[in-house]
């Protein structure tokens, strides 16, 4: 399967405050670099993130992203829709999708999403919530590619059957939102 993977790290960190959190430390390391160090081990064609800041841009190629940056404020949409478009390009069978604010996702959590043999759509799951990580096969590229709104592919991964739902540990599925999250780690 010819694969691209894409890391959204766009968004504006409205609820943590002034500073990014995408570059706020956790363990020693910028908070969205876990999420990349995680995917960067999965086998993809390309791996790419779409930024917002030059700052979170920087720390991604650093660890191999190719980087697309989009005008800041755009929502969780535009982002998506801006990756899948780019990635399209690259005549691949899927596009594996996470964020850069769920730093507790391992490479085997991925795996997992990848690995269930079967045709694709494929995502996470939190009790009744699907959610990412989420993998969508080439005929959902440009429903992906047109969504619009801050929800992100909220609406398609509530289309996801149970059959194509993974069950991940739900601390693992953890996103910050907030300065507090990363106090209780």
């Amino acid at each position: 399967m010819r694969l691209g993977i894409l890391l959204l790290a766009a968004g504006a960190s409205r609820r943590f405050g002034v500073q990014d959190k995408l570059l706020a430390p956790l363990q020693g390391m910028p908070l969205v670099s876990h999420a990349a160090q995680s995917l960067r081990r999965v086998a993809g064609v390309r791996h790419l993130a779409v930024v917002s800041s030059p700052a979170v841009g920087m720390v991604l190629a650093e660890e191999g992203f190719s980087i697309l940056t989009i005008a800041p404020g755009l929502g969780q949409s535009a982002s998506l829709a801006a990756g899948v478009r780019e990635l399209a390009r690259d005549d691949l069978d899927a596009i594996m999708i996470a964020l850069g604010d769920m730093p507790f996702l391992r490479t085997e959590d991925f795996g997992a999403v990848l690995g269930r043999g079967a045709e694709p759509p494929f995502c996470a799951v939190n009790g009744d919530v699907p959610m990412p990580p989420a993998l969508f096969p080439r005929d959902w590229f440009a429903r992906l590619s047109e969504m619009t709104g801050d929800k992100g592919g909220r609406e398609l991964l509530a289309g996801i059957p149970a059959s194509g739902r993974v069950d991940i540990a739900p601390e693992r599925l953890r996103d910050i939102d907030h300065p507090g999250d990363l106090q209780a780690v």
